[in-house]
């Protein structure tokens, strides 16, 4: 899969939430959710990504937020 990102879409507020900027993620062009950029790093909220689900994920620097995904995405299915 081949994850890019949308245009920077600038301050985000709701309600209590504010994010000193934030995007869209997508992968192989279907959008999935926003990377949101918080005080003390990133976040992804969206739709399920990869074997681990991920719909929220948070880290304190870019890089470790996109290893996560990519794992996720890596990741196989364990059987029940």
């Amino acid at each position: 899969m081949m994850i890019s990102f949308g245009k920077n879409l600038g301050v985000y507020k709701r309600g209590r939430f504010i994010a000193d900027n934030h995007c869209e993620l997508l992968l192989d062009g279907v959008v999935m959710g926003k990377i949101f950029k918080v005080t003390n790093g990133y976040e992804y909220r969206g739709k399920p990504i990869g074997s681990h689900g991920l719909e929220w994920v948070a880290r304190s620097d870019q890089r470790d937020l996109m290893e996560a995904i990519e794992a996720s995405l890596k990741a196989k299915k364990v059987a029940d």
